[in-house]
């Protein structure tokens, strides 16, 4: 089909006319300016229609009605204009238009082109199409009411991978769409065919191998007397153009986001230095809003007596100075906010300042902290130089870099003489050769503490406790030592040990959970372990004997608790080694600042056995009391009796019965007085007289 395009002076339809053949890619269509342009091409040629913007100035739809009016079998005339009045239109028809439509509404348009297509001469229309679709780039296709394909050009193969064979057997147009948008597509093929309506459309096509591409696809039904007959379609793979707008997308969204979610605050002016743009994180920094901002002068944010200064110096600040400028802005409430502010100039061909943008970092906090900071290293000066003990900082190298007045005063050395020396010069010699040991230690834990022996300038040895820490000092790793003079402690500690292992009784320590840590001399004997077997390897609660192991165990906790009911001493049965029982009297402690205890055990075994002898003695002693007395009043009776028998005697005429009773009274008496002699004795009433049996 061949169209002529007349395009209007206020209105230009060149782009109309594109844009049909981008639905109708078999259109020829042919420019023409003038009158004499559009009678010379009528007769140099056959034309189907005539496709003319609507002008009130100029050449136009009108001019070209007028111009038709004087030949014979011109074709028909559509006028496209824009938005134009019902009278333009009403002109245009009385003109001799086949039809008139505004511009936007190219369904119309659409309808008007293929009520023409078909006035053509089938025979012409078909070996033209084929000519055109053969020689076109884009896949080109059509398909009856059911979706089969019923003519696709070699491109089309080429591009979805079937051949001959294929469409011979059959293809339907839903198999070229992906599932994703297969049923997007073919909803979209039915409102073509039913309301024979153009569509334009991207979808994510199909390849026969299971392939996608992105595809712009633009179709418009054909039409067979007024009817609906099929689809035709033009097919664009257009991946590179979607996998470009999506890396654009995606580097504008980093860009954005970038920018949006920066830490600084980003300020674009224009040559004059009005605000053409800021991020939300500059325009929060204010106060205001990025609105608020933009189109005011950059130095109506700068304090009043920098402002002036600011504004002579935008050029040279924004034009070939890059570096970081310190300012003092002011927020929308008039607080002051210190910032560096870093200019990025942007510069025409002519070396020109066109724009300038600069990125904004607040260094108020920054600024406060480091004036916070100069004041706490007057105070840490005085702290450090105060403290009673050594503090000395130096490098992984061991090299000294800092040290306080107390290192200087006990070890004899100035200042400047401690920072030209190292660990290896203070360390004693034979702690000297473990620096290099205990520097792992401290890397690898950031922290140690250990014993040492310092050399003073006079060579007086000081034993020392030393922690250590790694710190930051001056962005660099060091390390930071504190020494404490442990010559008293060592000596205090000396004369413990002196006494602990002389002391008189059994003593040993325990941690919390009972485990013994220490014992003298009085307990490995006691307890009949050597001392490695004891320390560290057993229990307090191992040397109790099962039936005061829970009394023991209340003890130690009432020791623990702290309260006032707990007892000072606890008596116990302890066993040895071999199995003896030996009853001891235990004084439990606590161990100020520690949660370990001491334990104190007197063997009392002696003194209870004594203690047992002393009870027997008393008991015996009671009873011979009683036996004394009871003796003292039998004797008595004894007495009266013997002395009646012996008076009785004197008796004349007594018969040998009565002498034989006395007698037998007598003889009893004197066996009672004998026994009576005998617990006498017992009580200590008399010495009795030994004699031989």
């Amino acid at each position: 089909m061949r169209i002529l395009v007349v395009s209007a002076a206020t209105f230009d339809c060149t782009g109309t006319a594109e844009s049909l053949k981008l639905i109708h890619p078999l259109l020829e269509m042919y420019p023409v300016h003038t009158s004499d342009e559009l009678l010379r091409a009528l007769a140099d040629g056959e034309w189907d229609f005539i496709l003319a913007g609507y002008s009130n100035d100029g050449f136009g739809a009108i001019d070209a009605l007028a111009a038709l009016s004087t030949t014979t079998g011109a074709p028909p005339l559509i006028a496209i204009g824009g938005a134009i009045g019902e009278e333009a239109v009403a002109e245009c028809i009385r003109a001799g238009a086949a039809d008139f439509m505004r511009s936007e509404k190219l369904e119309r348009l659409n309808q008007a082109v293929q009520r023409e297509m078909q006035k053509c001469e089938p025979s012409r229309v078909i070996a033209t199409s084929c000519h055109m679709a053969a020689t076109l780039p884009q896949t080109v296709a059509e398909t009856d009411m059911s979706g089969k394909l019923t003519f696709v050009n070699d491109n089309g193969f080429d591009m979805f991978g079937y051949d001959q064979s294929d469409f011979a057997a059959g293809l339907h147009v839903g198999q070229m769409f992906h599932p994703e948008d297969r049923d997007r597509a073919l909803a979209s093929v039915q409102r073509i065919l039913s309301a024979q309506i153009m569509s334009s459309g991207e979808y994510l096509a199909v390849r026969k191998d299971g392939t996608t591409f992105h595809a712009l696809i633009n179709s418009a039904p054909l039409v067979h007397d007024g009817r609906a007959a099929g689809m035709q379609s033009i097919v664009v793979d257009i991946s590179e153009r979607v996998e470009a707008e999506e890396a654009l997308k995606e580097s504008e969204l980093r860009y954005r986001s970038l920018v949006e979610n920066m830490h600084e605050g980003v300020w674009a002016v224009n040559s004059e230095g009005v605000t053409t743009f800021v991020n939300d994180r500059m325009a929060q920094m204010l106060g205001y809003s990025p609105d608020e901002m933009v189109g005011r002068y950059l130095w109506e944010f700068h304090e009043q007596n920098s402002a002036q200064a600011a504004r002579k110096s935008f050029a040279a600040a924004f034009g070939t100075d890059r570096r970081s400028h310190p300012r003092t802005l002011l927020t929308s409430t008039g607080e002051p906010r210190q910032v560096l502010l870093r200019p990025i100039p942007i510069l025409d061909e002519d070396g020109e300042l066109r724009s300038a943008f600069a990125t904004v970092v607040d260094i108020t906090q920054r600024v406060r902290i480091e004036q916070e900071r100069q004041q706490a290293l007057v105070k840490y000066r005085a702290l450090f130089d105060q403290l009673s003990d050594a503090v000395f900082i130096h490098d992984l190298n061991g090299r000294f870099v800092e040290v306080n007045d107390a290192a200087c005063t006990r070890l004899g050395y100035t200042r400047s003489e401690f920072l030209k020396m190292g660990l290896m010069e203070l360390d004693q010699a034979d702690y000297s050769r473990e620096v290099s040991v205990r520097m792992r230690q401290l890397l690898e834990h950031g922290e140690a503490q250990f014993q040492t022996a310092h050399v003073t300038r006079e060579g007086e040895i000081i034993p020392v406790e030393l922690k250590a820490r790694v710190i930051n000092y001056n962005g660099q790793p060091h390390v930071l030592s504190v020494a404490r003079d442990i010559s008293s402690r060592i000596e205090a500690e000396r004369r413990f040990s002196t006494i602990f292992d002389v002391a008189g009784t059994a003593i040993c320590i325990m941690s919390a959970n009972g485990t013994i840590t220490d014992i003298n001399w009085n307990f490995r004997d006691l307890s009949g372990y050597e001392t490695d077997e004891i320390i560290g390897a057993m229990s307090w609660s191992q040397f109790v004997a099962e039936h005061d192991a829970e009394k023991v165990l209340e003890c130690t906790d009432l020791q623990r608790e702290g309260g006032g009911s707990a007892p000072e001493n606890c008596e116990f049965d302890f066993v040895n080694r071999a199995g003896t029982v030996i009853r001891v009297l235990s004084s439990i402690a606590m161990i100020p600042g520690t949660e370990d205890m001491v334990a104190s055990l007197l063997d009392i075994s002696e003194h209870r056995k004594l203690e047992t002898q002393l009870r027997q003695a008393q008991k015996m002693n009671a009873i011979g009391q009683l036996a004394g007395g009871v003796a003292h009043d039998f004797n008595n009776n004894l007495t009266a009796i013997i002395g009646s028998v012996q008076l009785l005697r004197y008796e004349e005429g007594l018969s040998q019965t009565v002498e034989e009773s006395m007698d037998v009274i007598e003889n009893a008496a004197d066996r009672a007085a004998s026994l009576t002699r005998q617990l006498l004795a017992f009580g200590s009433k008399q010495i009795m007289a030994p004699e031989t049996l």
